[in-house]
């Protein structure tokens, strides 16, 4: 900003500015960015990226906006905002939504669908986004929109008979790609594309071993609380234990990734699926 106005620009002076930053104000900055999106993107949104976080506050005193709330970064003891954004593929900003701080990831989609399809043609639009996003009736939503959805699968919650179906090193239609096993799926009537990756499968191990060190740890200080670490503990009243059942099927999802895709296999192949989600 400082090289666009030819003069330094300090932080104290943008905070102020920010004073000045009511709704109609937003409002005219959203519109600008769309008609710019627009140009850009020559008048359509064929996929965009729905993401949520959350923004706290150094401070514990809860407003209108500012409130506890599920913490992404572990603030839980400060109060916060929730954002979410949308962005095309090149990261350009397509929209955005501020909730209250205690508002689920799932409850955000919806409204910022609605202000997309106000500002854009989105006709068979993609949106892509990890499984805390997405559920049932944010789906059908989508495809009464007529707009295809790209979502990360929740591995640990797939029921026993679906993970036995998923095995990508198992299956004759397995392809190959960039050192990538690639599998093409149905289940209960879902597509599911699913990627097995050796780079991965190292990392993810690498990682647990990490977490259960911590689980033990956290064992012997009888602490509770979320983290990666929790999913190995079972907590009974004041008893904190290892769960040493989860510990043993924790490597069934090494190197695993996988996507439900409301896409048919005419629209995107299954390269084509997980290369879109990881962009």
């Amino acid at each position: 900003m400082g090289d666009d106005r030819g003069s330094p620009v300090s932080v104290d002076r943008l905070y102020r500015m920010m004073d000045a930053f009511d709704e109609s104000v937003i409002e005219k900055l959203q519109t600008k960015i769309a008609q710019s999106v627009v140009t850009t993107m020559q008048d359509r949104i064929d996929r965009f990226f729905f993401d949520v976080t959350s923004l706290h506050f150094e401070s514990e005193v809860s407003d209108d906006l500012r409130e506890n709330g599920n913490s992404k970064n572990g603030k839980f003891h400060r109060v916060q905002a929730v954002l979410a954004l949308a962005q095309t593929t090149d990261g350009l900003p397509v929209g955005y939504r501020v909730f209250k701080g205690h508002t689920t990831d799932m409850t955000t989609l919806t409204p910022v669908i609605e202000d997309l399809k106000a500002r854009y043609a989105m006709d068979r639009a993609v949106v892509v986004a990890d499984s805390g996003v997405l559920r049932l009736d944010h789906r059908r939503m989508l495809q009464n929109q007529n707009l295809h959805d790209i979502l990360a699968a929740r591995w640990r919650s797939l029921p026993a008979k679906d993970m036995a179906l998923v095995t990508p090193w198992k299956k004759d239609n397995c392809q190959w790609a960039k050192k990538r096993k690639i599998v093409d799926l149905e289940i209960r009537g879902e597509r599911l594309v699913v990627c097995f990756c050796p780079k991965r499968h190292q990392k993810d191990r690498h990682l647990r071993n990490e977490s259960v060190k911590k689980a033990r740890n956290r064992c012997h200080q009888s602490a509770k609380g979320a983290n990666k670490a929790a999913r190995f503990l079972s907590i009974d009243g004041q008893s904190v234990q290892l769960n040493p059942k989860a510990i043993q099927r924790d490597p069934l999802f090494d190197g695993w990734h996988g996507v439900f895709t409301s896409l048919g296999k005419e629209d995107l192949s299954a390269q084509e699926v997980v290369q879109q989600y990881g962009q």
